[in-house]
């Protein structure tokens, strides 16, 4: 990796300014918004600056206006109080050979400084949408909402009574998802739709075979229950045998504790026995023998192998509802998204988000083309701030439109922070980003 020295950087082609905290980073921004005006002839309205929150904006506008202001002074013959602008042998070498044209630059840089195209990510996007609306093919009349959980909310409850009203209540009770889960999952699909499913395992079942183990399970719960209480005190009795090991199968909790329990189970044919009731395993034929002082005989009881025959119908029923809940979660995945934007739309209103991935749609729609190059000759050269907080979609967006087209395209960022995937970031973005770049790739070491 290249050490970086602004003042000879090309001003071509995609490059990335790999920088600590404290590096200088708006220093380097600057220093080549700066050369892009003197040494490219280009104006504030043409060089996209994007950052990513509304006071780094407002601090960068200063900045560079700031830098501007130094520069015009001293190309004048003036002195500035600081070394913002000293050591650019490019502005001196330029003043030296055309100091009226680098004024005249300047001074017009400064004159329209109130048209500088200094956005975040969002800001630009809705420019974009709003100046390009017939290649963008973006609605008229759009509200944008900084809040859109009632929306998200709506979407979610119907289809959670969409999909769950017929449902059978043993599988509703075995859920494990909820409609907060739900909203987190469109949430996780909204912020990252590129996630591609991968296809449901060979042999998964669908909903008629947790049908079909559902009425195994009814059948083998019924008739153990009809056993249970019609043979209650024999079977207790049976469990207080002396030939059980008594560490295992204590008296106090055979003839106290279990049978509530089993009434309870008994009472209703709700799935996940284990889960319900931790010692219902002992009542099998096998976990009996195994609990058999030696020499002893198990005690028998046609209870206990109805126990067997419910227990393996109740996992065959966990299983195959939680596949029945794994395609409930597919399709909400699939689902919900589409029935939000459809909602958006039906109420004329648009998220932040919404303004990234309509640009998206855009550039790689059948217009794409035509809007990528009317967005790059509105803005000739990008420079990208705090990159490291970018995400596939906002690289997607900058690569068609600048990549392989020579335009200066100046990614800056900390790569360190790009794996902050909790505030949006995405490492797989940022390393795609330096793949564009290649060789046009930079460090700032001197941390000031």
């Amino acid at each position: 990796m290249t050490p970086l020295d602004p003042n000879t950087m090309p001003l071509s082609g995609t490059s990335l300014v790999e920088a600590s905290a404290g590096t200088g980073k708006t220093f380097t921004i600057a220093t080549l918004y700066l050369r892009l005006i003197v040494e490219a002839s280009l104006q504030p309205g043409e060089i996209l600056v994007v950052t990513f929150t509304r006071a780094a904006t407002a601090e960068l506008r200063e900045r560079l206006r700031t830098r501007l202001l130094d520069a015009l002074t001293l190309v004048r013959g003036g002195t500035v109080g600081t070394d913002r602008v000293a050591n650019h042998p490019w502005l001196e070498r330029g003043a030296a050979a055309d100091r009226g044209g680098v004024e005249e630059r300047l001074e017009a840089a400064l004159r329209s400084f109130d048209e500088a195209a200094i956005f975040t990510i969002h800001g630009f996007c809705q420019r974009v949408l709003q100046e390009n609306a017939f290649e963008s093919g973006a609605p008229f009349d759009v509200e944008t909402v900084s809040d859109q959980s009632r929306l998200l909310g709506d979407v979610v409850h119907d289809f959670w009574v969409r999909e769950l009203h017929a449902a059978p209540l043993a599988f509703v009770r075995c859920l494990k998802t909820t409609p907060k889960t739900l909203a987190k999952l469109l949430n996780l699909a909204l912020a990252h739709p590129q996630i591609q499913l991968a296809e449901p395992a060979a042999g998964s079942s669908d909903d008629d075979d947790a049908d079909a183990a559902l009425a195994g399970f009814e059948a083998a719960h019924a008739a153990a229950a009809a056993v249970w209480r019609s043979e209650r005190a024999a079977i207790l009795e049976a469990l207080v045998s002396k030939a059980l090991d008594g560490n295992k199968y204590r008296k106090k909790s055979v003839q106290e504790r279990w049978p509530p329990r089993l009434d309870a189970l008994f009472a209703e044919a709700t799935p996940d026995l284990v889960a319900r009731f931790d010692a219902f395993e002992k009542l099998t034929p096998n976990r009996l023998a195994a609990g058999t002082k030696k020499g002893q005989s198990a005690p028998g009881h046609p209870f206990f192998d109805l126990c067997a025959a419910l227990l393996a119908a109740d996992a065959r029923l966990v299983a195959a509802f939680d596949r029945r809940e794994q395609a409930f979660l597919r399709r909400a995945f699939t689902e919900l998204p589409k029935a939000l934007h459809e909602r958006k739309r039906q109420a004329r209103v648009q998220s932040f988000d919404d303004l990234l991935s309509g640009v998206d749609r855009a550039l790689a729609g059948p217009n794409g083309a035509a809007l990528a190059g009317a967005v790059r000759s509105r803005y000739r050269a990008a420079l990208i701030d705090e990159f490291q907080d970018t995400d596939p979609v906002q690289c997607a967006i900058f690569r068609r439109i600048y990549a392989d087209t020579g335009a200066p395209l100046v990614f800056v960022g900390d790569p360190k922070q790009a794996i902050y995937s909790f505030r949006g970031a995405d490492v797989d973005a940022y390393l795609g980003a330096r793949t564009m770049a290649g060789a046009q790739t930079y460090t700032l070491l001197r941390n000031w």
